[in-house]
């Protein structure tokens, strides 16, 4: 339940979830303070991820503590606090983890949401010289920070060179793009 609701970016009733668990007596373990941490990160709630950590306690496992800095990139990410996510991703690095593929896109979601499209290019480069090859979630990201800043050729070039098969969700980044500039011709290259 708490899991769903995370997803939905719906955090007062998970919350009220975790509040039903303790009044019944239910002590929560470490994954439902972890699966909460990555609740507040969906919705930018830096203080409640930090308050799960913390409750998660020492010694948790790291696939959990692994989830919590990646819930804290996300939440700095969603208040774009480009600082914030680096320094959890700092931390994240200093305990010897890498980032998962959803960590990846927290980060570059920081990046994007600060206007800072070359950033979520070299994590794109960083992820393939680390052995992870990106996905649609990734280069939809990358094509949502060219095209924030208006950089909608660059956005064409990673829809005809870097996505193998592009979908409505990638192509709707870039025609709303096109339309909100009025460049009449990049829409035109994105509807051939």
């Amino acid at each position: 339940l708490i899991k769903g609701y995370g997803r939905l970016k719906q955090l007062p009733e998970a919350m009220k979830v975790l509040s039903e668990m303790q009044r019944e007596g239910i002590v929560p373990d470490q994954r439902t303070y972890s699966t909460l941490a990555e609740a507040c990160g969906n919705v930018g709630d830096v203080a409640r991820v930090m308050e799960m950590r913390e409750r998660m306690g020492q010694g948790a496992p790291r696939e959990l503590e692994l989830a919590c800095l990646e819930a804290l990139i996300k939440a700095y990410a969603v208040i774009r606090d480009v600082g914030g996510a680096e320094a959890a991703l700092a931390d994240l690095e200093r305990q010897g983890m890498r980032l998962t593929t959803k960590g990846h896109a927290a980060l570059m979601d920081a990046y994007a949401n600060a206007g800072q499209p070359h950033r979520v290019k070299e994590c794109i480069e960083q992820m393939r010289e680390g052995g992870t090859q990106p996905n649609k979630v990734h280069y939809s990201i990358l094509l949502k920070a060219f095209c924030n800043d208006n950089m909608i050729d660059e956005a064409l070039d990673v829809l005809q060179t870097e996505i193998l098969v592009p979908d409505a969700v990638c192509f709707n980044i870039v025609i709303h793009a096109a339309i909100r500039t009025q460049d009449l011709d990049a829409l035109v290259r994105v509807l051939r």
